[in-house]
């Protein structure tokens, strides 16, 4: 099928792969190991958790927008109260209540409105009124406007939208990541395969050297050959077992490779070479048709997730370089505004809402302009020097991704083509080294070979197998690493946030535009 698998990203519960203590298996599928990667490599968890972060930042950065609503209310003794021309030897208090609601939008307007109901009971009044109450309401409504610096460009509306960006530059990353480590494993899982493969070689070399000590010692104890044949025989087998304990060692280490780059959290070791089940190399048939290097190319500069990624980044540079030189502007701000007063005094004071209800309040309104400009302002200019630096550099890394994605997938399409004829070849030589030796042994037999050309034609054929394994390993992780270079490893789903992965035996997605 063209694609592996759908899966779900940035949502539900953080996977941790430490659960996992063990990993035990005596096969091995391709898909089982892009599934458990998929679910508990450590890089691609915290790419995931990178986005949840991300998340929250966002959110933490639309925060100066939010309206703010305070109240409080206030309590205050007065002990021997005096006004200017009076001393008494008698306590007041005051009881005041506050409400505020601010709001400030995005293109720096700052709207505020606040509410306050005082009443003071003062003995100095006692003279004309047993109450003594006077209660105070004031209204006021302001809207503060800037016209220079803060306009539109100010620091809180820039750092959410560069946060948004960030948010889906790093989503980018992590399906990226995902892709990295995809590739990985799969690499991984085609050493091991290759690993496996070479030492079924040397174990069937080491049993053809075996039996053909054999031989030679039933032609040394008839007479046919010399005694002193039999050195090199010996030495052969022995170079072999050689051999065969190395291939044994790749293969280990190759096993343990795997299950890290799955994140297998291994707690129980074995010294002993993992005897596995595992896939085939990929048919090469099935992937021999004709691919456009130009296109490939093309739709790499489009689908690679990483280079998304570094071309948002550039559009928040230039966010925050704009935000900069919003900086360096003389502040310039227009207030207008409005106050309601009203007071109640007497018995008519007597409610504490009294002074809110009245009919005739005084009103007030004002407006002002307020501009400042400093004589230094290194702060703003280096600031807006720093974020022009920034703005090419990110112009410089996404040129340079840039171009290192079309190097690489050109040169691994004519890699993908070299193979095949590699494979070609490979195939033919071991057809080949396989006749000859059996012509060798035969001739042996009949007393018209030596057998140090038989065990020269035995080394060229394990050699041959030698490179027909490592040109098939190659292959198959040359169609890994295609997919991931042309951006067609993982395909993000429109509109949602999930992936599919592509098969990863086959070129059949790179078809698919």
């Amino acid at each position: 099928s063209l694609f592996f698998a759908m899966i779900t990203l940035f949502c539900g519960r953080p996977m941790h792969a430490a659960e996992d203590c063990c990993y035990a298996v005596s096969s091995i599928e391709l898909y089982d190991v892009l599934g458990y990667a998929l679910e508990n490599q450590w890089d691609i968890n915290i790419a995931q958790e990178e986005v949840r972060r991300q998340y929250g930042i966002s959110q933490r950065d639309s925060g100066p927008f939010d309206p703010v609503f305070d109240t409080s209310i206030a309590y205050t003794w007065q002990h021997q109260v005096q006004d200017l021309a009076i001393k008494t030897n008698k306590d007041g208090n005051i009881v005041t209540q506050q409400a505020s609601l601010n709001k400030l939008a995005r293109v720096g307007t700052t709207y505020s409105l606040n509410a306050t109901v005082e009443r003071e009971l003062n003995p100095i009044f006692a003279f004309t009124d047993p109450f003594r109450r006077t209660n105070t309401f004031n209204l006021a409504f302001v809207i503060d406007q800037p016209l220079l610096r803060r306009f539109r460009d100010n620091i809180e509306a820039t750092q959410e939208k560069v946060s948004v960006l960030e948010l889906q530059a790093i989503k980018w990353e992590a399906i990226h990541t995902i892709s990295t480590q995809i590739r990985i494993a799969v690499n991984s899982y085609w050493e091991l395969v290759a690993t496996k493969g070479l030492l079924k070689i040397r174990q069937d070399s080491l049993q053809r050297l075996d039996n053909l000590a054999d031989s030679t010692e039933r032609l040394v104890e008839r007479g046919q050959l010399a005694k002193s044949e039999l050195n090199q025989q010996y030495a052969e087998v022995s170079k072999e077992k050689r051999r065969s304990a190395d291939a044994e060692q790749q293969v280990y280490a190759a096993f343990n490779n795997l299950l890290l780059s799955m994140g297998a959290n291994q707690c129980d070791f074995t010294l002993s070479s993992p005897d596995l089940a595992l896939e085939e190399f990929p048919i090469t048939s099935n992937n021999k048709s004709i691919l456009s290097v130009n296109r490939l190319v093309d739709e790499a500069t489009h689908q690679r997730l990483d280079l998304l990624a570094a071309q948002i980044r550039i559009n928040s540079a230039d966010l925050l370089l704009r935000s900069a030189n919003n900086t360096v502007l003389p502040e310039m701000n227009v207030r207008l505004g409005t106050n309601v007063i009203n007071h109640e005094i007497n018995r008519k004071a007597k409610p504490f809402y009294s002074s809110v209800i009245s009919e005739r309040p005084e009103v007030e309104l004002f407006a002002a302009l307020d501009f400042s400009i400093p004589f230094y302002n290194d702060e703003a200019l280096g600031e807006r020097r720093r974020r022009r630096a920034e703005k090419y550099q990110s112009f410089l890394g996404e040129a340079e991704l840039m171009a290192s994605i079309r190097s690489d997938v050109a040169t691994a399409l004519r890699d993908h083509y070299a193979l095949f004829e590699q494979i070609q070849a490979a195939d033919e030589s071991v057809k080949w080294y396989e006749k000859a030796l059996r012509d060798e042994v035969d001739r042996m037999k009949e007393g018209l070979s030596t057998l140090f050309i038989v065990i020269d034609f035995e080394n060229r054929l394990s050699d041959a197998l030698t490179d027909r394994v490592l040109v098939y390993r190659n292959f198959a992780q040359n169609i890994v690493d295609l997919l991931f270079l042309t951006g067609k490893l993982i395909i993000p789903c429109e509109n949602s946030d999930r992936v599919m992965i592509a098969n990863v035996r086959s070129l059949e997605a790179l078809n698919e535009r």
